[in-house]
């Protein structure tokens, strides 16, 4: 299953980090931790080492802006663009490129095999997207600029 809304509906930047949301309602201990600690942004990839380079941000904000590519974890093209050649799986990048991974998503660390990772981001994408145009939505977004008026304030004050 996916990951849905918190209560109340409210949906801020720490919620977006699903991870935080699934580990909320999990009697698990949190995998967040092991799953960043894979994560090397700085490595480049080859066609035999394809190491795991975006966070869930990342991979979201990429596949919002349609330029997400998890053959080799770049956030500037999309997969048929890719220079490297040996497909991999996209969720672990191991040797077995489609469906089928007995790991779980590093999107949403749920265990779905029959489920791609492209389509959790793109579920959690719409979801994002859907939570956009509510009230609740909107009445944040303005509460949002009221803080931020009132920080600009305070630095004026602060200079003064």
């Amino acid at each position: 299953s996916f990951v849905s809304l918190p209560p109340g509906g409210r949906l801020d930047n720490a919620a977006l980090d699903l991870a935080d949301v699934s580990s909320e309602s999990s009697d698990e201990p949190s995998e967040s931790t092991d799953l960043d600690n894979e994560i090397d942004s700085d490595a480049e990839p080859t066609e035999m080492y394809r190491p795991l380079r975006l966070h869930r941000e990342l991979m979201r904000n990429s596949f919002v802006n349609g330029s997400l590519c998890l053959n080799c974890d770049a956030p500037g093209h999309r997969p048929t663009e890719c220079s490297l050649k040996r497909r991999v799986c996209w969720n672990c990048h191991g040797s077995h490129p489609g469906g089928g991974c007995d790991r779980k998503c590093r999107f949403c660390l749920q265990y779905h095999p029959d489920v791609l990772i492209m389509d959790c981001i793109k579920k959690a994408s719409q979801r994002v997207n859907l939570w956009k145009h509510t009230k609740p939505c909107k009445e944040q977004a303005q509460l949002d600029k009221q803080v931020l008026i009132v920080r600009a304030a305070l630095r004026d004050m602060a200079k003064q």
